[in-house]
């Protein structure tokens, strides 16, 4: 009988759930949906019990698929940000806040925050509008003071409170939020005070990969396991670069999903580089910098549902190709919403630039393909990362498009075989919580599933250049008509009038 593991990811849209064995083989998956809702005033909200549901479903679905006395342990891991109010009872008092909600009060925390070192202390540059200390200002200043015996919790603490009864969160999800500090090691009471948000309605930290308790005696017995540790996972980039086998300082993942995330492990005592990237917690003593795009994926999938019927992506990257690199003269830039690093606030826009009635189809496709490259382009430069990237994520699985993404960012990517990079990382930790795995960066490198390499074929490498100045001047454009609080129609209107050396580009 083989030892089994149990990975949960609570995604953005979906929540997915893995039984890997012990040397990363996935025996079973099932996933359902759980995506947010976009309100009129810009809040995004989902409902926690949607997370239960899709868990539970999805659980019992990949059990039917194993058998179940050789399940070891359960890990989750999840979206960072995310975050749900109980009340004293263990009940949500209403939705949970999703990551994309980009309505916190960024201005407030930074003038409450001045003359802290706001890096030193949250990884940081500065507050921003998506981060949950900003939005629980926000919520103090309309609401009041914390009522008593309200408790906070993020995504993946949820389900490990229905499941134990315990109420935790990992460090590496915890420095995330922007009430952890990374000095102390510890939630940090400037932020909290800052926040309105009281310390004991905070969960108590654990490391990556610590058993916060036993499953359920109930849950166990309906479900037909063992009770099992359930141990606390990581933010899903972090699970992802731990099933990409990154293990020293230097190695650098590159996730597609929702988000675009360029991923990099670093020495904890490095310096913080020019760029200011967010720094976070990694594992082994390690910490990591993070750079990203929150909507490239979320554009390309946006454009395939408008614009190509919901076609599946070899059928549109088929067409796409058969449009000349640059698309002749025509631009798209995806950064729908604000941006962690450069937070434009809830103003800021996507952009198409350079349309013209001769345009078809086909360079539209392209045209946003060759846009979410080079805002991968844009993160991997931000982090410096060189050497083989590993890429991860479900938006790696398109050949061509793995090609594309090489030639525009200029570097040498190699696509993980482990599909479900953020599962097995998870899965990893679900093992190093129940005592089967003792050094888990050593057992990640051991069993990490590399795959086809892509390196860039240098034919258009004049083409993609001028394509990512571009790309940088419509940012610039956009982003400075969103802080300067225009509306996202006079934002699109600006990054149009400045688009002349595009059109010189074509």
């Amino acid at each position: 009988m083989k030892d089994l593991l149990v990975g949960v990811d609570v995604g953005t849209t979906h929540l997915k759930v893995g039984v890997f064995d012990t040397e990363g083989a996935l025996v079973a998956m099932a996933q359902r949906g759980c995506a947010p809702i976009h309100l009129p005033d810009g809040r995004v909200e989902v409902a926690p019990d949607l997370w239960w549901d899709a868990f539970t479903d999805s659980l019992q679905e990949c059990l039917r698929a194993v058998d179940c006395s050789g399940v070891r342990a359960i890990a989750v891991s999840g979206q960072a940000q995310t975050y749900v109010l109980l009340n004293g009872g263990g009940n949500p008092v209403g939705p949970a806040r999703s990551w994309l909600d980009a309505t916190g009060d960024a201005a407030g925390t930074a003038a409450a925050l001045s003359g802290r070192d706001y890096y030193a202390h949250t990884g940081w540059l500065q507050p921003s509008a998506l981060l949950a200390a900003c939005k629980l200002r926000r919520g103090a200043e309309q609401q009041g003071a914390w009522p008593s015996g309200r408790r906070l919790l993020f995504a993946d603490g949820y389900l490990l409170f229905r499941l134990t009864g315990k109420l935790a969160v990992s460090r590496n999800l915890a420095a995330m939020s922007g009430l952890y500090s990374l000095e102390k090691g510890d939630w940090w009471p400037d932020a909290l005070e800052c926040a309105g948000t009281p310390r004991e309605a905070l969960p108590p930290l654990h490391e990556v990969g610590q058993a916060v308790g036993g499953l359920a005696q109930s849950l166990a017995r309906g479900w037909g396991l063992d009770r099992m540790p359930v141990v606390a996972g990581a933010n899903d980039q972090t699970a992802a670069a731990l099933a990409a086998g990154l293990a020293q300082p230097g190695e650098a993942a590159l996730g597609l999903g929702t988000a675009f995330v360029a991923y990099q492990v670093v020495r904890r005592d490095a310096p913080p580089p020019a760029s200011r990237s967010y720094r976070g917690t990694y594992i082994g003593g390690l910490a990591y910098e993070l750079a990203l795009c929150s909507t490239a994926g979320a554009m390309m999938e946006w454009t395939r549902e408008l614009f190509a019927n919901g076609r599946n992506w070899d059928e549109i990257m088929a067409e796409a190709l058969s449009a000349e690199p640059g698309c002749a003269g025509l631009r798209a830039n995806p950064n729908f919403g604000a941006d962690c690093r450069e937070p434009g606030g809830p103003e800021a826009t996507a952009a198409l630039v350079g349309l013209r009635l001769r345009h078809e189809r086909r360079h539209l496709l392209r045209a946003v393909l060759e846009g979410a490259a080079c805002a991968a382009r844009e993160q991997l430069d931000t982090l410096d990362a060189g050497g083989t990237i590993a890429v991860t994520g479900s938006g790696s699985a398109n050949t061509e498009w793995m090609q594309l993404l090489a030639d525009v960012t200029g570097r040498r990517l190699q696509r993980m075989a482990q599909s479900q990079a953020t599962l097995w990382g998870t899965a990893l930790l679900a093992g190093h919580g129940a005592g089967l795995f003792t050094d888990l960066l050593e057992t990640a490198r051991s069993r990490r599933q590399g795959g086809e390499t892509f390196s860039p074929s240098g034919g258009n490498d004049g083409v993609y250049a001028q394509v990512y100045r571009d790309y940088l001047e419509i940012s610039q454009s956009v982003q400075s008509g969103a802080r300067r609080g225009r509306r996202p129609t006079e934002g699109a209107r600006t990054s149009e009038a400045s688009s002349e050396g595009v059109k010189r580009g074509a």
